[in-house]
């Protein structure tokens, strides 16, 4: 993801505002736990039933993922979805749903996606990278028991 890198779990100088993201209780936001109750400009931004809403504005809806209700605010907001942002939602989506195996996810959660042409398209390149980390190991176990002859011939089929 773009920015990766270069998020730092520090926080020096002064904010005129701090977001938790996808964080159901603030006693979860570690060191930052003092800032960010201490401060008056706070929000909160979830997904889990469980929230407490303990920000000064609380943006939380029961979704299968988080990405969920930032893709509904994106919108609210009148953001344009670059190429980025659908990256991360799509990849939220992803990982917040274990790969659409959660009990919670709905037809409403592939919807939001499908809203966004450059979502889908990120979408499916994330399902492609979790097929590989998913049956990677398999072909690794497989490959020392049968024989390279029989692997080459179903890999080439």
């Amino acid at each position: 993801l773009k920015g990766y890198g270069e998020y730092k779990n520090v926080v020096s100088g002064e904010y005129t505002a701090f977001f938790a993201i996808d964080c159901a209780e603030y006693h979860r936001l570690g060191d930052l736990t003092e800032k960010f109750c201490t401060h008056k400009n706070t929000y909160n931004l979830d997904h889990h039933v469980s929230n407490s809403g303990y920000a000064k504005t609380n943006y939380v809806f029961d979704s299968a993922a988080n990405c969920e209700n930032t893709y509904k605010l994106i919108n609210l907001l009148g953001v344009k979805i670059d190429s980025d942002i659908a990256n991360a939602l799509a990849t939220g989506l992803v990982t917040d749903t274990g790969n659409f195996r959660h009990k919670n996810l709905t037809a409403e959660t592939l919807l939001n996606c499908r809203r966004s042409a450059k979502m889908v398209q990120f979408l499916i390149l994330q399902l492609k990278i979790a097929a590989e980390k998913i049956t990677a190991p398999t072909s690794a176990r497989i490959s020392k028991v049968l024989p390279d002859a029989f692997l080459w011939n179903c890999r080439n089929l």
